[in-house]
């Protein structure tokens, strides 16, 4: 299934603004092939899309991902989800990760390329399970970010969101009153306030440091982005020792080139910031919402 070399992909998975974007091109640079058609975060349509439909049908959204228990406790829906996801990575479909030149069987490019592949997606972190039984060889890459940076992150971008969407409004009021809008206003409401997306950040820490103690260091390697910042060229070359790819003295310089100092705990330099972070400093180190796989019967054992 996809595997152009074996069955053994490399997943990556955290939460949101946490620099997943940044480890899998990162990876990707040193010889990971992440999809042939790619997202403008880096992430693989195919495999994306397939954890959005899982994410859709179980009443689950980005910012609001526990409902994902609701397939993985329903052991009906959760084999037929197995069995579809199995179809599309060995059918044609799976052209638009491989590549529709390659799935035609022109593939000796591929091989000689990359020396393994996977896909990144935060959205990984919660259906891991079942990835986990599809690729029972696969090899994880976990990715943490101060919740702090990543709350401000994502109240950030939700209010230069907002932004946009009140210009649009404003400069076309006729196409407003003349139909219906598909969507809303905004992509996750949840992010609105330091207090809600720190809420979101909790869910998926808890549930990817449940994964990381299940798996084992032999599994999942975990990448902090502080470190990452910090020590780039020690940090990558941990990883791609891990995944076989070479050690630090093989880190290429233009693919760390990116990693920008400054957003390692960038909420230090600002006061209101800082006292939030001191304010949640228990639940930084604890996250209050509790993993799907920790204390949950799953229909995947």
């Amino acid at each position: 299934m996809i595997g152009f070399q074996n069955d053994a992909p490399v997943v990556i998975f955290g939460m949101h603004r946490s620099g997943t974007t940044i480890v899998g091109d990162i990876l990707q640079a040193h010889g990971v092939f992440s999809g042939a058609q790619q997202d403008v975060n880096g992430e693989a349509v195919l495999f994306q899309a397939l954890n959005a439909w899982m994410f859709t049908t179980s009443g689950a959204s980005w910012d609001n991902p526990a409902a994902m228990i609701n397939l993985l406790r329903d052991t009906d829906c959760l084999e037929l989800t197995d069995a579809y996801l199995r179809r599309i990575l060995s059918g044609p479909l799976r052209g638009r990760y491989l590549g529709w030149s390659a799935l035609m069987g022109q593939r000796s490019g591929l091989r000689k390329a990359y020396r393994t592949w996977g896909w990144k997606d935060p959205r990984n972190t919660f259906t891991l399970p079942i990835w986990e039984n599809i690729y029972p060889n696969a090899r994880y890459i976990y990715v943490e970010r101060h919740g702090v940076d990543v709350a401000h992150s994502l109240v950030t971008r939700r209010h230069r969101e907002m932004d946009g969407y009140r210009r649009k409004f404003d400069q076309y009021p006729f196409i407003y009153g003349m139909r219906m809008k598909r969507g809303g206003f905004s992509d996750s409401m949840r992010s609105s306030t330091m207090e809600h997306a720190f809420g979101i950040w909790e869910e998926y820490v808890a549930e990817g440091r449940a994964h990381v103690a299940r798996l084992g260091p032999a599994r999942v390697a975990s990448v902090n982005f502080e470190d990452l910042c910090a020590t780039p060229r020690d940090t990558v070359g941990k990883l791609l020792e891990l995944l076989e790819l070479g050690d630090a003295k093989q880190v290429k310089q233009d693919a760390i080139a990116k990693l920008k100092p400054e957003r390692a705990l960038a909420h230090r330099r600002d006061q209101e910031l800082s006292k939030f972070a001191e304010s949640h400093a228990d639940r930084l180190n604890e996250p209050l919402a509790k993993s799907l796989h920790a204390h949950s019967q799953l229909a995947f054992s």
